[in-house]
């Protein structure tokens, strides 16, 4: 029987025999993939993560601040258990593919990150593992292998047996593996200290690896100190309110494009569905799950048998966290996408930013566990995530992280911010009187600045009539102690002395008297002086404003056209400078009878005129105002309504 080569060169066809590649251009790829120290780490780690209870993790820095070795050590008993295997299965091939490689709750992508982490960071990779009762040391000399010219051998690393006393003298538990990473690479870390080092990688583990080490499935140390999770900002009490959660149903058929339906929740329950065809997300009714499954769609790529969703993203908004606006305050989550991939925080989804700092108290949080979903939004072999992915999932899911940031905003002068702080107040989240003022927005800190006024203003008026009592109370008891001391005096004198100093007695009640209602008067007139103070102060915040408007819609003013159209804002600050000032009560008469009759065309006929036309100026004008501001509830000129026309508003 003829060979497929034979067939092939009978019908005149060359086989090309390309070979695979050497070693050192494995190497080559891998030192260009982008790996940091931090991945090198994380991809030690991932191999044993759900298999050992321990780790322990060490650095070796020289005296120069290099970085010369890492060492990471486990507990996991069964240690490279397919170390006996040859090709593919032993766990030293690069194109290594393990049993439950493709399982969702293993930790690793495909299987290279060992080799293609250690190459990255260093020219040399030393493992000790205990398989069974039997131990191994196995060493790749990468510079070694670069140089080997057969192809095949230039893959091999050095296995070897070692006694029980070796593998304890470099291995620090009674079971597991070692592996150690040494000539580290000058680009993989910087200078730096131990101290330095070690609480860079306690801080990142303990963000990465947080769920893990909350459920004490793992203990994780970094040169001898215990790593700690992080706060998970999602879990605060003062953030949750705010919290929305979107859910996301990935539902194929058998011959129809796959649907991906998304349910809302914040304070009530939304459903929303991805448009395959205009590629923008549409309302859904709240059945559009059950009705997708009755047409004939399976949900896939579930969470769990409990959690039906693919990936859930919740976004939240953290301003009014005690973690921040005091003494200390934890670094900020600054609007970014953190992405979870069963347990296992893998980094941040790289979007489009907002640059305006109105979200950096905004936090996202993409939660999912199937590998293939990971991949469609873009998770790469050394765990990153690309920016260039614009599949259905992933266009779904940036439009509602961008919807998300339109509810959380920080900056404390917008509308959106004050309806965000007054639902904090609502909630008891931050006391409006007691509450550091950073978390307050602009309406509420102008709002506590006047009552602290008007408190200071009666404290101020209260202690001076206390002082006032006290200077009256003394006065009275010095009177009454002379008074005494004249009695006893008065066996001895004559009655016309006694007579005169009754009458000087009296000049001195009378003088008490009078001091008393002088410092009544005084502490009223101060106190009459501080409430027009505060009240002054008003009028030029208000003035300000009025001000600040009248120069907007000023400069505004070439949007519109003079015959017709006036914004609201700047319409209305004319109205109400004409009304204060009583200087152009004729202009106001006609402003006003033009508005009523422009709106009337809104409501049914004659509706409004009846109602208004002859009413008094006061009246009018109040009614405009309450109306007027009622249209323009946001204070936002986007809408010109030609609602305020007329050239005489134009001053």
């Amino acid at each position: 029987m003829m060979s497929e080569q034979s067939k092939e060169e009978s019908r005149g066809t060359n086989m090309i025999d390309t070979g695979a590649p050497h070693f050192k251009s494995i190497a080559r790829m891998h030192r260009s993939s982008n790996y940091t120290f931090l991945k090198v780490v994380c991809e030690l780690l991932d191999n044993v993560l759900r298999k050992a209870t321990e780790v322990k993790i060490s650095t070796r820095i020289d005296e120069s601040g290099k970085l010369r070795s890492l060492t990471i050590s486990d507990n996991y008993v069964k240690g490279f258990e397919n170390i006996y295997k040859n090709g593919a299965e032993n766990p030293f091939n690069m194109g290594h593919t393990r049993i439950g490689q493709n399982e969702d709750d293993d930790s690793g992508m495909y299987g290279v990150g060992l080799k293609a982490g250690s190459i990255s960071a260093g020219n040399k990779l030393n493992v000790w593992t205990k398989v069974g009762d039997v131990c191994f040391n196995v060493e790749l000399d990468f510079m070694k292998m670069e140089m080997e010219t057969d192809v095949n051998k230039s893959y091999n690393p050095r296995i070897i047996k070692i006694d029980p006393s070796v593998y304890l003298s470099e291995h620090p538990f009674e079971q597991g593996s070692s592996v150690c990473i040494s000539e580290m690479r000058a680009s993989i870390y910087g200078t730096a200290t131990q101290q330095e080092i070690s609480v860079y990688l306690k801080e990142q583990i303990g963000f990465l690896y947080s769920k893990f080490i909350k459920k004490n499935q793992i203990q994780i140390e970094v040169n001898g100190s215990v790593v700690e999770a992080c706060i998970d900002l999602f879990e605060d009490p003062k953030a949750m309110p705010f919290t929305i959660t979107k859910k996301y149903y990935i539902l194929e058929h058998k011959t129809k494009p796959r649907e991906i339906v998304i349910e809302r929740k914040h304070t009530h329950t939304t459903w929303r569905q991805y448009n395959n065809d205009s590629h923008e997300i549409d309302a859904a009714p709240s059945d559009i799950y059950k009705s997708l499954q009755n047409k004939g769609y399976v949900c896939t790529n579930s969470i769990s048998d409990r959690e039906r969703a693919c990936l859930i993203l919740e976004s939240t908004f953290v301003f009014y966290s005690d973690k921040y606006h005091g003494e200390i305050e934890m670094e900020k989550p600054f609007d970014q996408v953190i992405m979870e991939l069963n347990g296992r925080i893998m980094g941040h989804l790289p979007i489009i930013k907002l640059t305006d700092g109105n979200h950096n108290y905004s936090s996202h949080r993409v939660t999912l566990t199937s590998k293939k979903i990971a991949k469609e939004l873009g998770l790469t072999f050394n765990k990153e995530f690309h920016n260039n992915i614009e599949n259905d999932l992933m266009i779904a899911l940036k439009a509602d992280i961008m919807e998300n940031r339109v509810h959380h905003n920080s900056n404390v002068s917008q509308t959106s911010n004050h309806k965000l702080c007054t639902t904090a107040i609502d909630n008891n989240i931050i006391d409006f009187r007691t509450c550091p003022y950073a978390k307050l927005s602009n309406k509420y800190r102008e709002k506590r600045d006047l009552i602290i006024a008007q408190e200071a203003a009666k404290a101020s008026q209260a202690k001076k009539l206390a002082d006032a009592a006290a200077a009256a109370a003394a006065a009275s008891t010095a009177s009454e102690s002379d008074e005494a001391s004249s009695e006893e005096e008065s066996d001895e004198e004559e009655s016309e002395e006694e007579e005169e100093e009754s009458e000087e007695e009296l000049a001195k009640k009378k003088k008490a008297l009078e001091e008393i209602q002088a410092a009544k008067d005084a502490a009223l007139v101060q106190a009459l002086k501080d409430a027009a103070a505060a009240q002054a102060l008003k009028d030029i915040e208000t003035a300000k404003a009025l001000k600040e408007a009248q120069e907007k819609a000023a400069r505004d003013k070439a949007f519109y056209d003079e015959n017709k159209t006036c914004s609201i804002t700047y319409g209305l600050a004319v109205l109400k400078d004409w009304y204060i000032s009583k200087k152009n009560d004729a202009k106001l008469e006609k402003a006003m009878h033009t508005i009523i009759v422009t709106y009337q065309s809104q409501c049914n006929k004659d509706q409004l005129e009846d109602l208004l036309i002859h009413m008094n100026v006061d009246a009018k004008y109040k009614t405009i105002m309450h109306i007027m501001n009622k249209i323009n509830v946001d204070g936002v000129d986007n809408n010109i309504q030609p609602l305020l026309g007329g050239s005489d508003l134009y001053v």
